[in-house]
């Protein structure tokens, strides 16, 4: 299997825009992506439980994939709330019925901003892997998830 970086800390700038992506793999390290009809649900849940502050719940589908990536934002708007330790997770709920926990609950650290704000490419990039692999279709050949 390929090396996949899974647990990663992320770092989100309370009041500002959080861009990010997630990449799905499979059992074999290879690109997966869902089916139609399969959700995948990316949670900030902040870490102390009686803190007041509410979890936060993005959903992805098949609709929100852009070669081979399922990106995500938070409004800064939706971000001006986050603030401390929290940690994100992600799971994929499969038309078939299983949910499987995709992403570990990782670290995500918000701060207000107090120097200018850094950004790189893949920065926010959350990887993940499922159980399953893409398979091909017998018909035409082309990816089908098994």
């Amino acid at each position: 299997m390929k090396n996949i970086p899974f647990a990663k800390d992320l770092y989100l700038y309370t009041g500002s825009t959080f861009d990010g992506s997630i990449i799905i793999k499979d059992v074999h390290g290879e690109p997966y992506m869902i089916d139609q009809d399969d959700e995948i649900r990316l949670y900030f849940k902040p870490v102390e439980k009686n803190s007041g502050k509410e979890t936060v719940q993005l959903s992805l589908t098949s609709n929100d994939e852009i070669m081979g990536e399922y990106p995500f934002k938070l409004t800064a708007e939706q971000t001006e709330s986050i603030e401390g330790e929290y940690e994100y997770y992600a799971f994929v709920h499969f038309a078939d019925g299983d949910k499987y926990q995709i992403v570990p609950r990782t670290p995500l650290h918000a701060r207000v901003p107090r120097t200018a704000i850094y950004y790189s490419e893949n920065k926010n990039t959350i990887f993940a892997q499922v159980p399953r692999v893409m398979g091909r279709c017998g018909c035409c050949n082309h990816a089908e998830n098994e």
